[in-house]
């Protein structure tokens, strides 16, 4: 919308606005079309979400990634390294001389680890992109861990050749997938310290490595050199370590397992604005040819080259330049020591600063300074003993070119897009730093030995050149930034973005006035596979690269609501686009301190109303006749309690409802008659002082009671209920198609309303909440929501379930049912129940049936109905009793099937309520709900009260009592059925109703068997009584035929279970497990085993069906699906174990046959021990006559 237009609907005076250029319609990558998806965005398509990213959020998923990743990071790199190093170890140690080394035959076994490093880069770049992380490197770490092992029966040149060759072949994927990692983990803000961190394990190697190797020099050992004892231990240490890399180093976010779902999608979103992708394992010829082509790519290789080459020398030869000092094997290794610290401390301490000020090339820049510095001191001072403590300074000096190549690696890790062009980039980094290193020790020999002159002065060189190197670097950079904002204008996109990733969550740049800066949404590229040439909105990290923002200053609002020079606003009429005005939200402070004032002002408006009402009082008051020392009277004063001349406006009488009306002196409080009381307080005062206060009691009293404000106590929050469509958060036709939805299907489980009465306008027009509500679920059914959209409405409808528990003016009929469907989808279901019931007592729902029927019997007997039919009043009391017994309903399930006794009982014979059929309100529902009453009231009597009651019952009371419930259930169902077949308005709705009432029968009688065994209290099989034993077997017969019945007839049954609460789809899953258990437990036919598999895997073909049919199944019904996969392949797996072929007996006890049986005799769900009371799945099979033998051998022992 343009500023005249928000100006023309009163909006934006009171916000600050500001300007941005209004993008074209955006041109979409239709040349990188092709482009495989990234998993990241394939996992945000199957949860159908994203999420929103917070600090707190992000913090909390930042430090679980820390301390999962950096420890095993961290351990590998240092095994790593340390393993590489043992070769400089190894020379002090005497290798040089027991091999018989000689000329450049040392160098050459520290260049051949790079050698093989640099043949393995192209194959390590194509398995990167193909091979999750985690496993390869737990494969690679094994892998030269074995190899430096057998470094242990190397004693000649070939032997340790071969292996350290191996060695760095197996390496070579170490650095370049550790890079890969922290593109895949780390925002690009977070990578230079995390890529310091693990690369800062080469100064903890000099220190602690060289006191390993010092101690292990000790060792004295007849059958190991001590050069061997290092290459063994290091060896196995690094073996024994890949078994913790496999078993806890994650493959990626979208797979990491320390991560619940929504941390991953956090994970995920914390990369978003990298615009780097995360990971696809698709392998792109085009990223390749790109990675060739890009200057930068030769420019990471040409740093990478220069620092390598003193790199590779000084690890190789350092020791020996510090023997070269004169000191003997101990001390050099113990003076190499504080070589680490310093590689630790300028590691860390650059990627700190570079974190701190965002960039890296001036970083590089000023880590070279120091080693020149130290190249320069070892060239020119002498080396002899009086020296040493200068050479070492010198030395040590040299040691912070270490911290330069984690910077290198961070540079181009930010820098570089495309999930392959990363891998080839960083392969191209690795092939550079092997160069160097291969080169590196070659320029030092042991002939030149002490000086190594022409090392030294190679070293000088290189670290000039890397100062060259980066200055054309940021150049180039430059221009690729340029570039790509020529192009973003081009398509219609803001000049200069925001590059988030480099600002931590929460912050961002701000312009000259310090408010943050906005920018408008633009096409996400994040996770599309785009390198960094191809997606214009990635941004090349440069210093002071956000100074490009506060152009946007000049098209600024001013404090008027009108622009500032707006005209002059060269660059939105030189690209010849519209204006457009964005809200800025104010901040918090500043509103509350402007709601403070406009409440001060109306306060002050209300006592100048309040001061001129009373003066103009106070003049009429000789215009009204008063008896000296009587307090005037109702009669005394016109109708609006003021003298003929004084008028009260409307707005004038709200205002003093709002006001409190000083006492005035001399008023006192009396007991008067309530006839003569001239206000609400009975105020009475002296004969002079009466008129004015006299009158305003009396205006009090003619306009009701009076709101004061208060001054102290409590308020409750009073806030009215606002439906979706009112919000925005639906259109009328989606909230319509959702309402139509929900009464396809979920009314039948729901029975409390009348669809002629509760339609779509008549609910809006009552009930927002019963509105929203019912939406809400229907969005959860309806095949054109996604589950965000459902997920948003959700929440929403939370907030104002909320708000109508709390508030009891909002307590009604519409409110309590609104209640009962949130609670039948909802994980609070109990608690939310609770609520529906104390509003509804509160209501008197419960006594609305009484009054109902006593209505109708009069009516029967003046023999009224047939001429006028139902009043209104009747209509009301059916709609309350409907919501009373469908409250009944649904607190006797979730409180039964719960294990836990009704909060509400039914008194008298429940089949009273089948006289509200009759009435010409009943609805065709009425006979689904009406006929539950019965059921459920006949369960809570049977299971809760006699069943689970306090009074211990024996076996034989016990099957006795089984016996009355069943044939009071076969009444029940006799009745209903009679019912159901009789009722010519049901005719359509039949078929569904007789399925749903057997299936309800089978399953009262199931659980009435099931807890009826518990009661008895006998779980094994073997050791039941006969009588023990048949109740078990007709349990068997109702599971066996409640399967049958909702798999014959899936139509009717199994096609409506998406409308389904959670209770129908955990009755199915415990139906089935049970009748699973039993048919082992007792099996009755050889074709039993096989019929039962057959109508296991339709069952879950038509529950696959109804919960594929929408999009937005619930999370428990998939659970339950979910339980159910797993037992069918349970029980298919153990039938075919255990051999039953048709040849074999069925009737071989199941403790023989079924070698899997404490799996599935364990495999008890955990909903149906925490939310349901769902008895039967514990039952077990164990011969009576172990158990004396067991017995007797307890006793023996």
């Amino acid at each position: 919308m343009s500023l005249g237009a928000e100006l023309a609907h009163g909006k934006g005076r009171d916000e600050e606005l500001i300007e941005t250029v209004h993008p074209a319609p955006n041109q979409t990558h239709t040349q990188h079309s092709e482009t495989k998806k990234d998993d990241a965005l394939q996992l945000i398509e199957q949860v159908g979400h994203s999420t929103v990213l917070t600090a707190e959020n992000n913090a909390r998923v930042l430090r679980q990634i820390d301390l999962r990743l950096l420890p095993i990071l961290l351990g590998i790199y240092f095994l790593q390294q340390l393993d590489k190093s043992t070769l400089s170890y190894a020379s002090v140690f005497g290798l040089i001389e027991k091999a018989n080394l000689h000329g450049k035959q040392y160098s050459w076994l520290g260049s051949v680890v790079y050698v093989a490093q640099l043949v393995a880069q192209p194959l390590i770049a194509y398995i990167l992109v193909k091979v999750p992380l985690g496993k390869f490197l737990a494969a690679t770490t094994l892998l030269w861990g074995v190899s430096l092992t057998c470094m242990t029966a190397a004693n000649t040149f070939p032997g340790l050749l071969v292996c350290r060759m191996f060695l760095g072949l197996f390496e070579a994927g170490v650095a370049p997938a550790f890079i890969a990692v922290t593109q895949m983990w780390y925002r690009r803000l977070e990578q230079p310290v995390r890529l310091g961190s693990w690369y800062a394990m080469n100064g903890v190697v000099f220190m602690f490595g060289s006191l390993i190797t010092w101690g292990l020099g000790h060792i004295a050992s007849s059958v190991f050199e001590p050069y061997q004892i290092i290459f063994l231990f290091f060896g196995l240490i690094t073996v024994v370590f890949s078994v913790v890399v496999l078993l806890y180093m994650p493959d990626s976010p979208i797979r990491a397992r320390f991560l619940n779902e929504e941390d991953k999608l956090i994970a995920i979103e914390r990369l978003r604005m990298n615009q780097q992708g995360i990971e696809t394992h698709h392998w792109n010829w085009d990223h390749v040819k790109e990675t060739c082509l890009d200057l930068k790519s030769w420019v990471w290789f040409a740093l990478m080259f220069s620092i390598s080459i003193p790199s590779g020398g000084i690890s190789t030869f350092g020791p020996l330049i510090i023997k070269a000092f004169g000191f003997d094997q101990f001390k050099t290794i113990l003076f190499n020591i504080p070589f680490g610290a310093v590689q630790l401390v300028a590691t860390m301490g650059g990627a700190w600063l570079a974190t701190f000020i965002k960039m890296k090339g001036p970083i590089v820049i000023l880590l070279c300074l120091p080693p020149i510095a130290g190249c320069v001191m070892l060239l020119q001072i002498a080396h002899d003993a009086e020296n040493r403590g200068v050479l070492l300074a010198g030395y040590y000096i040299l040691s912070v070119y270490p911290g330069i190549t984690p910077m290198v690696y961070s540079w181009s890790a930010a820098n570089t897009a495309g999930e392959t062009k990363k891998k080839v980039t960083t392969g191209l980094l690795i092939v550079g730093q092997c160069v160097g290193n291969i080169i590196g020790p070659t320029l030092y020999t042991t002939a030149e030995a002490p000086l190594y002159r022409r090392g030294l002065l190679s070293n000088l060189a290189m670290f000039c050149v890397l100062v060259l190197l980066c200055i054309i670097n940021l150049v180039y950079l430059w221009f690729l930034n340029k570039k790509h904002s020529q192009k973003r204008v081009s398509m219609g996109k803001n000049a200069a973005i925001i590059d988030h990733s480099m600002y931590a969550v929460g912050d961002g740049p701000v312009d000259k006035e310090g408010v943050p800066i906005q920018q408008s949404a633009t096409e996400d590229n994040a996770f599309k596979d785009l390198t960094d040439w191809q997606n214009e909105d990635f941004v090349y990290i440069l210093p002071h690269s956000t100074s490009s923002y506060q152009c946007i200053i000049p098209c600024r609002v001013g404090s008027t609501g009108e622009p500032v020079a707006l005209a002059e606003h060269q660059r939105c009429n030189k690209l010849k686009k519209r204006c457009v005005f964005f809200h800025i939200p104010k901040d918090p402070a500043t509103e509350r301190l402007e709601n403070v004032e406009a409440e001060v002002r109306h306060l002050r408006e209300q006592v100048d109303a309040l001061r001129d009402l009373l003066q103009t009082c106070s003049n009429s008051d000789a215009q009204v006749p008063v008896a000296e020392g009587q307090v005037p009277r109702r009669e005394h004063l016109p109708p609006n309690g003021l003298g003929p001349d004084c008028h009260m406006s409307p707005a004038s009488q709200m205002m003093l409802r709002s006001t409190i009306v000083p006492q005035l002196p001399g008023a006192n409080y009396v007991d008067a008659p309530a006839g003569d009381q001239p206000g609400v307080h009975g105020l009475a005062a002296s004969p002079g002082e009466v008129s004015t206060h006299s009158r305003m009691q009396t205006i009090i009293t003619e306009a009701g009671s009076v709101t004061k404000r208060k001054r102290s106590g409590f308020e409750i929050r009073d806030e009215p209920v606002a439906d979706f469509i009112s919000k925005g958060l639906m259109t009328p036709d989606h909230a319509i198609s959702c309402f139509n939805t929900f009464f396809q299907g979920c009314d039948r489980y729901i029975p409390v309303f009348d669809p002629e009465y509760d339609t779509f306008d008549s609910v809006r027009s009552r009930s927002s909440i019963l509105l929203n509500a019912i939406c809400t679920i229907g969005s959860r059914i309806e095949p054109r929501f996604s589950p965000q959209i459902s997920d948003i409405l959700h929440a929403e409808l939370k907030k104002w379930i909320n708000v109508i528990i709390q508030n009891k003016r909002l307590n009604c009929l519409e409110s309590v049912q609104a209640l009962l469907v949130v609670a039948c989808y909802s994980t609070e279901r109990s608690l939310i129940l609770s609520f529906a019931t104390r509003m509804a007592l509160d209501l008197d729902l419960d006594e609305a049936f009484e009054e109902l029927t006593q209505l109708m019997s009069m009516k029967e007997v003046e023999d009224f109905y047939g001429t006028s039919g139902s009043t209104e009043e009747e209509r009301g009391l059916m709609r309350k009793s409907r919501t009373w017994f469908g409250l009944l309903v649904l607190e006797h399930i979730f409180r039964v099937d719960g294990g836990k006794p009704p909060g509400i009982r039914l008194l008298g014979n429940s089949r009273r309520c089948r006289t509200l059929l009759k009435h010409p309100s009943s609805t065709v529902l009425d006979l689904r709900l009406f006929s539950q009453v019965e059921l459920n009231a006949i369960r809570a009597a049977s299971i809760n009260d006699t069943l689970s009651g306090k009074e211990t019952l024996i076996r034989s009371d016990i099957a006795g009592f089984v016996q009355e419930v069943k044939v009071e259930l076969d009444l029940w169902f006799d009745d209903w059925l009679r019912i159901i077949e009789d009722s010519i308005p049901a005719e359509a709705e039949k078929p569904f109703l007789l399925l749903a009432l057997r299936v309800q029968k089978c399953w009262a009688e199931m659980m009435l068997y099931c807890k009826a065994l518990r009661s008895m209290g006998v779980e094994n099989v073997a050791a039941m009584s006969p009588s023990e034993r048949h109740i078990l077997v007709m349990a068997k017969a109702s599971a066996r035929k409640h399967l049958r019945l909702i798999s014959s007839e899936p139509d009717f049954y199994l096609a409506k279970l998406k409308y389904a609460m959670d209770f129908v789809w955990a009755k199915c899953a415990f139906c089935f497990l049970l009748l699973l258990k039993l048919s082992r437990l007792l099996p009755e036919r050889k074709e039993e085993h096989q019929e039962l598999l057959e109508h296991g895997n339709r069952l879950l073909s038509e529950l696959t069906k109804s919960a594929d049919s929408h999009g937005n199944t619930n999370g428990s019904s998939k659970i339950y699906l979910q339980i159910l996969k797993i037992s069918v392949e349970k029980y298919g797996r153990a039938v075919q174990e255990s051999g039953m072929d048709v040849d074999q007996a069925a009737m071989v006890p199941f403790w023989e046959l079924f070698d899997a049986q404490a799996d599935l005799q364990s495999f008890v769900p955990e909903q149906f021990v925490t939310e349901w009371d769902f008895p039967g799945l514990n039952l077990f099979y164990f011969p009576t006559a172990w158990q004396d033998f067991f017995g007797d051998f307890s006793l023996a022992i």
